[in-house]
């Protein structure tokens, strides 16, 4: 055989081989197409995120890609430490506080536990109120963005009862307020508890020492308020339908506004609330983070499913939920709401659980009881 020959049948048994390595070798490349897992229904409880889980495009994603039906039943995220126990698939509370008191107390019954989503503590409040606590000094405006730069000020109006009347509000009945969920079962209230606290204490993070301090300062503060909403969701439909008179201010998330005005598309409802709305934000504020925890296999796989980056856009784009997985990111051009800063950079930790337990303690015992009257009626007799 010439040497030419010899040099063709070496190219096709090179050829022969490379063919033969590249079928037989294993594709690293995803399946573009892989079949979703069995299909299976999952139940847990949730501190809130009712219109989340109704959203049918999250419906049809969970169920086309992760092959999940998600069942749920609404807890306050407070209350939730007490109801988050086996037979469920997850727990789900808006409270990072929360969620490390669950673990603790389920231990190895816990598989899995990851924050799902953000949100900043934000105030509501309607434009007269605004434009006169920008009048005091209390809060600025940057852009479209309104911040309150002296809490502590308006906090001290709140403790000296001082009337709207005497800030340049006559047409608003009684003293200067701010109103928000009941801290002991709702995490909207106890988060802002937790800002308050941290504001009565000079600005710096309670710790259990300053907690003994600032908790009897809390209690005042709250017994003002009278008889609280039990979920965020609640407080701020009242906010929305009952307005300035009856909810001056309010404490609520960030997503509230957002997934209300992405939910109410009508040219007179986005006009109402651009002309009279303002969402306020606390310098510094705290955030709400709200952990997924798995107690099944099923309740694993729902918190992968969430963690899905198509999962954090649409809770951003449909509910104002801000992300929490990295390399994810928020783009506020997408929601064509006015107001919403790109980043939240003023911030300051919430106290820690111990911390809080002890305010908490203190907020829900009973109040000090008017005399009765009987034993009044009786220095009489």
């Amino acid at each position: 055989m010439k040497p030419r020959q010899y040099a063709g049948l070496a190219i096709l048994l090179t050829v022969a081989i490379i063919v033969a390595a590249v079928k037989l070798w294993p594709d690293s490349s995803p399946d573009p197409n892989p079949d979703p897992p069995d299909p299976i229904t999952v139940s847990g409880i949730i501190g809130g995120k009712v219109a989340f889980f109704q959203d049918p495009d999250i419906v049809n994603f969970l169920k086309t890609n992760y092959g999940l039906t998600v069942e749920y039943k609404r807890v306050p995220s407070i209350d939730m430490i007490n109801q988050c126990q086996s037979g469920l698939d997850y727990c789900w509370p808006s409270s990072q506080n929360a969620g490390e008191t669950i673990k603790d107390q389920l231990g190895s019954a816990v598989l899995g536990s990851e924050i799902i989503f953000n949100s900043p503590l934000v105030m509501y409040t309607w434009a007269p109120i605004a434009d006169t606590l920008i009048a005091q000094d209390i809060v600025e405006k940057s852009g479209d963005t309104y911040y309150i730069v002296d809490l502590d000020r308006l906090v001290s109006m709140i403790d000296d009862e001082t009337a709207w009347a005497d800030i340049g509000l006559p047409q608003l009945y009684g003293p200067v307020r701010i109103l928000t969920t009941d801290p002991t079962q709702s995490n909207t209230g106890y988060s802002f508890a937790g800002l308050l606290a941290n504001t009565l204490n000079g600005g710096k993070v309670v710790d259990e020492s300053a907690a003994r301090t600032v908790a009897p300062q809390l209690k005042q503060f709250f017994d003002k308020l009278g008889l609280l909403q039990v979920t965020t969701t609640q407080l701020f439909e009242q906010f929305m339908t009952q307005g300035m008179g009856a909810y001056p201010i309010i404490a609520a998330y960030e997503s509230n506004l957002i997934e209300y005005l992405l939910l109410h598309q009508t040219p007179e409802t986005q006009e109402q609330i651009r002309q009279n709305v303002r969402t306020l934000y606390p310098k510094p504020t705290v955030w709400t983070s709200q952990p997924m925890i798995a107690l099944t296999p099923g309740g694993q796989r729902l918190m992968t499913a969430l963690r899905d980056p198509e999962i954090q856009r649409l809770g951003w784009e449909h509910h104002g939920m801000r992300t929490a997985v990295p390399g994810v990111v928020n783009d506020v051009t997408a929601l064509g709401v006015t107001g919403v800063p790109q980043s939240i950079d003023s911030v300051i930790p919430m106290p820690g659980p111990a911390a809080m337990d002890i305010i908490i303690q203190t907020l829900s015992a009973p109040s000090a009881a008017a005399t009765p009257v009987a034993s009044r009626r009786d220095e009489y007799l």
